[in-house]
């Protein structure tokens, strides 16, 4: 909308120096602006419409790479957790059995076995 504008103050005034009559330039000017106005209106809309397909696309892979963060995270945690689980499961005192999703089993007796 602005470039129009100023696209036809330039006419205009383009006009108005190649005439020497100033509403000459301002009739010419208005006509350029009012025959430009749907264009401008039109290469607007579509423009908006693009750059809202493109924010809601850069929306979603923000999304992703955020719940691809947290699964990495998660899984991250899980191990920590699973390692320490062995950890403690290697004192002679201690008889548990973990069952995990790594299908470890881990029997402590007496002797530390």
């Amino acid at each position: 909308m602005l470039g129009l504008i100023i696209v036809s103050v330039i006419i205009g005034l383009a006009v108005t120096g190649f005439s020497g009559i100033g509403a000459l330039g301002l009739i010419a000017g208005g006509f350029f602006f009012a025959c430009g106005l749907p264009f401008a209106v039109i290469g607007s809309f579509i423009h908006g419409e693009v750059s809202y397909v493109q924010d809601r696309a850069d929306y979603r892979q923000y999304l992703s790479e955020r719940s691809e963060d947290k699964r990495a995270f998660d899984r991250e945690l899980v191990e920590d957790m699973r390692a320490d689980r062995l950890i403690e499961s290697k004192k002679p005192s201690v008889t548990q059995i973990y069952n995990d999703r790594g299908q470890v089993n881990l029997y402590g007796g007496e002797n530390g076995n």
